[in-house]
């Protein structure tokens, strides 16, 4: 969440983010009873899975590499930076996981 706030706020746009896909292991979901909103926003904000965002245009997404996952779409600034969930489009959490050095 914290990554993508940073990359629309710099390329000033919004971002709509399916919660469906976002690539989150089952035994997450199993082991801390999670699912719906608060397993995406686990996802979203732990900061131990270690994957890296990209925005890439959309006849690029052909050449992803395997294992790389389709989380979503960049939308207008003016749309914000929303999770589409089961009960609908929300404001993105602000959560992330900030590393200190």
């Amino acid at each position: 969440a914290k990554d993508l706030r940073t990359l629309c706020g710099e390329s000033r746009v919004g971002a709509e983010i399916d919660a469906a896909v976002l690539p989150v292991p089952r035994a997450i979901a199993d082991t801390f009873g999670l699912e719906g909103d608060a397993l995406a926003d686990f996802a979203l904000a732990s900061g131990e899975e270690y994957v890296l965002l990209a925005a890439l245009r959309s006849d690029a997404l052909e050449a992803l590499p395997p294992g790389a996952s389709v989380i979503g779409r960049v939308v207008p600034e003016g749309e914000g930076i929303v999770v589409a969930g089961a009960g609908g489009a929300r404001p993105l959490p602000d959560l992330g996981y900030e590393h200190a050095f």
